[in-house]
């Protein structure tokens, strides 16, 4: 994971991180989550927002946007964890 001003590999949502870009130079690249299904730059760019779709997330199971990405020793405790201390 890494977190810089230009760049950001994690997810607001869900804290996932495959090392692919969310955000560079501070700008959404169009990046769908593949854990929690959400796009860089939609839903995720005010807290409040963040929130909102993370408790939903949360409160339907945390389900796999794109379940053949899911780790076998996925911890979703840990993951969340990840996301920026900002976002939470």
């Amino acid at each position: 994971m890494e977190h810089t001003d230009d760049f950001e590999d994690v997810c607001r949502i869900c804290g996932y991180s495959d090392g692919v870009s969310f955000r560079e130079d501070g700008w959404p690249v169009g990046t769908i989550c593949h854990c929690c299904g959400t796009e860089a730059g939609i839903g995720d760019t005010d807290l409040e927002q963040v929130r909102e779709i993370r408790e939903h997330w949360l409160r339907y199971g945390a389900q796999w946007w794109q379940p053949k990405s899911k780790p076998a020793d996925w911890d979703l405790q840990k993951q969340l964890a990840n996301v920026l201390p900002q976002w939470r």
